[in-house]
């Protein structure tokens, strides 16, 4: 991922992170070079903005394969989305906090 350091910049440490990824993709890269985030994972069977709300996540990353569709829907509930690098979106509540487990 070409995007880690805007990951970096953008995520404080320590943050539990949603993911909606594609099973082949690097996810590992999302738990930081010192492995100071915790990745909670969604599957397709769930909604990831109710997910995300309920497990107080103020940050997801998305995949910007088959899943970029639910970047809009996080659009809509007036999440910001910004590009990581070419594969992967961030998706960050409007008031993010730390968001530390």
């Amino acid at each position: 991922m070409n995007g880690d350091a805007a990951y970096l910049r953008a995520v404080p440490s320590g943050a539990c992170v949603g993911a909606i990824l594609n099973p082949d993709e690097p996810s590992y890269l999302l738990y930081g070079p010192k492995l100071e985030y915790h990745l909670e994972y969604f599957s397709g069977n769930v909604d990831p903005l109710v997910a995300a709300l309920r497990q107080g996540l103020f940050y997801v990353v998305i995949s910007t394969g088959s899943n970029r569709s639910h970047a809009d829907e996080f659009r809509r509930a007036g999440w910001r989305i910004r590009q990581l690098g070419g594969q992967w979106l961030l998706a960050s509540e409007p008031d993010a906090k730390s968001g530390t487990c």
